[in-house]
């Protein structure tokens, strides 16, 4: 990550889902009496990432996101960026297989703020919105070997709060995020995806060794995403 850029990447595999809103699908259904409708063979693959652009000069990503830098005064930055994912769903109906695969990209505008409070303490919020594709592909029934392709065109929004506490050699801190987006089908049906996620972090800072920071300031020269 450069002073300008902010690049990141993710995997997330996941397996085993049940129907968490069952009263919705039966009207008589009791939270601990009667059973969730289950999925243990249901697994979703996720890789992803975002790339974003930092406008203001004087505002450091680098403390928010690594705790690598450590900002003084108070200053915020719009950031552009664009995120992008690719989802497989493979789950087991029956004895029969099924995948889906999902691609999704979007283009987001965000307002980032680092308000810094007595040089050691920075509570750092955001709010993104933008607009994205979904492109899907499936099989329509399970014995049919015709593929099915979809494509929508999506709402997102996504936000966070990030509270940190910087010394010289002694961090800690939480971040809290959210992300979510929004398409209609067909059958004029609005579908939500959300998500929400924490993050508590401390840590102690040591002093690199010459050999290795010089290294690293040479690769970054050369390529300055890093």
């Amino acid at each position: 990550m450069s002073q300008k850029f902010i690049q990141t990447l993710y995997y997330k595999n996941v397996k085993g889902f049940y129907l968490e809103n069952m009263k919705d699908f039966l009207p008589g259904w009791q939270e601990g009496k009667d059973p969730y409708i289950q999925f243990p063979d249901f697994r979703v693959q996720s890789f992803g990432g975002s790339t974003a652009y930092v406008l203001n000069e004087n505002f450091s990503a680098k403390s928010i996101y690594t705790q690598g830098e450590w900002q003084k005064k108070s200053s915020g930055s719009w950031v552009p960026f664009l995120d992008y994912d690719l989802s497989i769903f493979t789950n087991i109906i029956e004895g029969q297989k099924s995948k889906e695969t999902q691609y999704k990209i979007g283009a987001n505008m965000g307002y980032f703020y680092n308000w810094v409070i007595g040089k050691k303490v920075h509570i750092a919020p955001y709010l993104a919105l933008g607009l994205g594709g979904k492109f899907s592909s499936y099989y329509e029934n399970l014995g049919d070997k015709s593929r099915v392709n979809a494509q929508y065109v999506t709402i997102r929004m996504g936000g966070g709060l990030h509270v940190g506490y910087n010394t010289d050699r002694f961090l800690f801190g939480g971040k809290m995020n959210f992300s979510a987006y929004a398409y209609d089908q067909k059958n004029n049906q609005t579908v939500e995806n959300n998500n929400l996620y924490g993050l508590l972090y401390i840590g102690y800072r040591f002093a690199p060794p010459k050999v290795v920071k010089n290294t690293y300031d040479k690769i970054q020269k050369k390529i300055p995403v890093l």
